[in-house]
């Protein structure tokens, strides 16, 4: 992951809720329909807000994770990726 990318993500939603440990990526590592996927980096925003702020940042044309990052949304831990 690149690091300049998870500062960005950090500085957004404060450290606390950005997680990158193996127990916490396992649990995110598939969707409803079981096809499993890893994740490098797992945030957890407090509102809409935080996931605006996010995208606001993930889009930036300065973001050199544009195009290498790719930003999956998990509504209400439905496990339904959108």
């Amino acid at each position: 992951m690149l690091p300049d990318f998870v500062a960005r993500v950090v500085s957004r939603v404060g450290a606390e809720f950005v997680r990158a440990d193996p127990a916490t990526l396992a649990a995110y590592a598939s969707d409803a329909l079981g096809q499993p996927h890893l994740p490098d980096l797992v945030v957890l925003p407090g509102g809409t807000g935080e996931v605006s702020a996010l995208e606001v940042a993930f889009g930036s044309v300065d973001c050199p994770a544009r195009s290498v990052v790719d930003l999956q949304r998990r509504g209400q831990t439905s496990g339904l990726l959108i």
